[in-house]
């Protein structure tokens, strides 16, 4: 691109594209149209700055990495020593007692990492490669790591506390899927607001030198879709809808109150089917009754990743210092890899097991978010995206990575090349043979509206291909060789015909 081109949020260039100098577009596909930026730009920081600020950043990194892990070493290192030293059983009852008390403290941890690095983030604009810019840089670096490492608290009763914590203003009742959030102190939720998988909230906008942040507000009972993009400055008003891969119309308004968008950029929905037959008191207003249930199954939604992760670990290191002891470090080194392969099955057969268990065939359903088969649904998920989903992640482009999934109960054909790991009610997915999903590519067989989930089946023909981070939605169907774009949103209900090639948000044929 040329000098001072710009492209907005979730947007997407075609290949071999030109955008000239001084051009500004948005949107996927990307348009001409107003970006809004830093205008004033910064001086051209000297070699030395330059060298210092790189530097500052890996110590940054550096130290970030071990104080991140003290929580889980504090965990580690006394339960190695304890399984040398006492019996199996009382090492075991330790082991158990211990795993969620690591959970807490390290939320408390994080919490307190991020008030000592940047206790209150002021909306501004800001010089790059200033001591301003590393802490920015590196407490986003903290919530990206955060997200990561505490992913099973992500999407529970829990989230909205620790967001607070954190520096939010969450309302009452407020629902937080795997969002990113940049800053958390810059949020404000409204009471029964909704967001999605994969939403991600504020950021910085960068350019020339400088970078800005703003805060973000979502009103009461909005909705913020699966992978939309609230960017900084940007707000949705009381009861509003902003869609599967969408932004908001206007970065520095909040929408109208009651609206609902969808698209890239958003654009005004004039009708949207709603499904409705629920009382208040299992969509927004639930019970304490439900709410001690719920929180008996979110709390095993985190702690089934955690003690997966603690007795594979625990039971790798006793019999590497087992091997050790009876033959050698040369065959204690020697067992790594095959232990290694053990301990990913093992994962995977907790998963497997998991879903069969609790969940059977997943079925197409309606049903309203306080109900114990979207908590039961949730935990089954969780631990696939805690414990298998990694597993599945190292097979991407080969033919076992196909052979996990349908373990699970996807209907995937032969020969396909499987580059993501995002799916979710499984039996719902029907796929042809010769199939290729890229990386990031989302397979979407449910959907929460108004706080109702409502999943059925999607359809991928032979020798389709959905490109990277695009989306398709339940009730869908991609005829055979037809192909979706990268950064695309195949809409419930959609049909795309055979041969067809489609791309955007929402999608046009090109």
């Amino acid at each position: 691109m040329g000098d001072d081109a710009r492209l907005d949020d979730q947007s997407l260039l075609p290949d071999g594209e030109h955008v000239p100098a001084g051009e500004a577009r948005r949107g996927s596909p990307a348009r001409a149209a107003p970006v809004a930026v830093p205008e004033a730009a910064a001086a051209d920081p000297s070699p030395i700055r330059l060298a210092a600020f790189g530097c500052l950043q890996l110590i940054s990194i550096a130290v970030l990495v071990f104080a991140m892990a003290l929580p889980g070493l504090a965990m580690a290192l006394p339960a190695l020593w304890i399984v040398g030293n006492v019996s199996i059983a009382s090492a075991t009852a330790l082991v158990l007692a211990a795993t969620p008390a690591t959970v807490v403290v390290s939320c408390l941890w994080i919490a307190l990492m991020k008030r000592i690095v940047l206790p209150r983030p002021a909306p501004g604009t800001y010089e790059l490669h200033s001591l301003d810019d590393l802490r920015y840089w590196l407490v986003g670096r903290m919530m990206r790591a955060s997200r990561s490492a505490m992913l099973p608290v992500f999407t529970t009763l829990y989230l909205p506390p620790w967001m607070r914590l954190l520096g939010a203003r969450v309302g009452r009742h407020a629902e937080m899927s795997t969002v990113f959030c940049y800053l958390p102190d810059l949020l404000e939720a409204g009471t029964g607001s909704f967001f999605a998988d994969g939403s991600i909230l504020g950021g910085r906008r960068t350019h020339r030198g400088r970078f800005e942040i703003a805060p973000s507000r979502v009103g009461n009972r909005s909705f913020v879709g699966n992978s939309a993009i609230l960017p900084p400055g940007a707000g949705l008003g009381d009861g509003c809808l902003l869609g599967v891969l969408s932004t908001p119309p206007e970065r520095l308004a909040p929408t109208p109150d009651g609206s609902d968008w969808l698209g890239s950029p958003g654009f005004l929905l004039p009708n949207r089917h709603k499904v409705g037959g629920f009382d208040d008191k299992l969509t927004y207003e639930p019970t304490p009754r439900l709410y001690a249930q719920r929180a008996i199954i979110d709390a095993c939604r985190i702690l089934i990743p955690a003690y997966t992760g603690a007795l594979l670990g625990i039971g790798g290191f006793a019999a590497l210092v087992l091997a050790d002891a009876a033959f050698g470090v040369w065959v204690m080194l020697a067992l790594v890899p095959p232990l290694a392969v053990v301990s990913a099955l093992l994962a995977v057969l907790v998963v497997v097991s998991l879903k069969w268990t609790i969940m059977g065939t997943f079925k197409p359903v309606i049903v309203p978010l306080w109900s114990p088969y979207v908590w039961l649904n949730e935990m089954v998920n969780g631990a696939y995206e805690a414990i298998m989903a990694p597993v599945v992640a190292f097979f991407f482009g080969t033919p076992l990575a196909a052979v996990l999934l349908r373990l699970l109960g996807c209907k995937i054909g032969r020969r396909c090349y499987i580059g993501s790991s995002l799916f979710s009610e499984f039996d719902l997915v029907r796929i042809g043979d010769d199939a290729a999903l890229n990386g990031g590519a989302v397979i979407q067989n449910h959907l929460f509206e108004d706080r109702i989930m409502k999943s059925s089946y999607l359809h991928i023909g032979n020798g389709c291909t959905i490109g990277n981070m695009a989306v398709v939605l339940y009730d869908a169907k991609m005829g055979d060789g037809a192909a979706l774009g990268p950064l695309s949103l195949l809409m419930k209900g959609e049909v795309m015909p055979e041969g067809s090639r489609w791309h955007g948000i929402p999608t046009v044929q090109g």
